[in-house]
């Protein structure tokens, strides 16, 4: 913990606002809640941190931010939403200005996760995690589906299905609305996971990588006749996928994101800058591992 606030103090120290503007906010820790739970430990999830410690390391990075760039930083947590909806939790969310959530309708195994069933399991979950808020606002801090690995119960990965969920769940409900990012530019280099997510396929290195989509990310108009959707505000909208070799993003207008039982996107999310920064318009994790 103190080696990554003291790398980020450095990095303010060293570039200023050309690396401060850059940031959306800062997650203490990543998934911590749902290591230490009895699903996280079953499936060995690694180290985690209950809710004093999280709290514990807010208030450390906090006071490693006063009287710099970031000091009015939002600051939030990143966890899986039933972590957000156990209420042994709630000491966090009393702590955080945002909540992230991480959902992934192809690992929820124990349920009918089909690509037919994803957008309804998607939302159900974002909006039991937004009924857990306290109002605060719920970023969407990781999702996607599989392009290629092992099939969990009724989801299979595949280029179809990845594209139908970055459509259905992305272009049509969240791009614009909530704050996105997309799980993941380049998932692994130069092996390919099992499963892998990635955008963009594998590559031995950056100067090899493709700058062309697996599939079409361009949002055409996609219409959705369905009872669940987003519910709750948020203030600014950015769609990203990233990870260590570049990011992929759009951007578009604040809105309030309603409950209609009817949705369409036009063409909201359909410019895509690829980008070689990992941290352009992307959020900066503190502390992901304690």
């Amino acid at each position: 913990m103190n080696n990554e606030i003291s790398a980020l103090t450095a990095a303010i120290e060293k570039y200023g606002t050309s690396f401060t503007d850059l940031v959306v906010g800062l997650s203490v820790g990543s998934e911590d809640l749902y290591r230490i739970s009895p699903t996280g430990i079953e499936n060995d999830s690694g180290v985690g941190a209950n809710p004093a410690d999280i709290i514990e390391y807010i208030g450390q990075v906090k006071t490693a931010l006063a009287g710099t760039s970031l000091s009015d930083v939002l600051i939030g947590h990143v966890d899986t939403w039933n972590s957000w909806t156990n209420g042994s939790n709630y000491a966090v969310i009393e702590a955080i200005d945002w909540l992230g959530v991480d959902e992934y309708p192809y690992f929820q195994n124990t349920e009918s996760n089909s690509i037919d069933d994803a957008y309804s399991l998607f939302w159900t979950a974002y909006n039991a995690t937004s009924g857990a808020a306290g109002g605060k606002p719920v970023w969407i801090t990781e999702t996607g589906w599989p392009v290629s690995g092992k099939t969990e119960n009724l989801a299979i990965p595949s280029l179809a299905n990845a594209k139908t969920f970055w459509d259905q769940v992305g272009c049509a409900s969240a791009f614009g609305k909530v704050n996105t990012w997309w799980y993941v530019l380049q998932d692994a280099a130069p092996t390919t996971p099992n499963p892998s997510f990635g955008l963009l396929g594998s590559s031995a290195n950056d100067s090899t990588l493709s700058t062309s989509p697996l599939y079409d990310l361009s949002c055409p108009n996609v219409t959705l006749s369905l009872s669940v959707s987003p519910s709750s505000t948020a203030s600014g909208s950015i769609a990203t996928a990233s990870s260590g070799s570049g990011t992929v993003s759009t951007t578009s207008r604040s809105s309030t994101a309603s409950s209609p039982t009817s949705t369409s996107a036009g063409n909201g999310a359909s410019t895509l800058i690829v980008s070689s920064l990992f941290l352009a318009y992307a959020m900066f994790a503190v502390a992901a591992l304690f």
